[in-house]
């Protein structure tokens, strides 16, 4: 669901996609108004958002094929100024 991971700062980066629908990333502001949704169809399309100010979700992955496997491939990367205030999740 929608949620957000308690770090000062997250990226996704997309690594790639196969027989593969749906699985569109969204982005929402602290009271779950969406204000940014796409779908990664690109390798290394990127969003970068500060995860504590905003939330994300990404809508469900469908295999269209009940023959060949599908996949989609991402990194996740949250992370924190060593040394912060932030350095520690609460």
């Amino acid at each position: 669901g929608i949620h957000c991971d308690g770090y000062p700062f997250s990226g996704v980066h997309f690594w790639g996609r196969h027989n593969v629908e749906g699985a569109t990333s969204k982005i929402y502001d602290k009271q779950s108004n969406v204000i940014d949704s796409g779908t990664y169809l690109n390798i290394l399309d990127t969003t970068y958002f500060l995860d504590r100010e905003l939330q994300h979700y990404v809508t469900p992955a469908i295999n269209p094929s009940h023959s060949e496997m599908g996949y989609r491939q991402i990194i996740a990367i949250s992370f924190s100024r060593p040394g912060s205030e932030h350095d520690i999740i609460d």
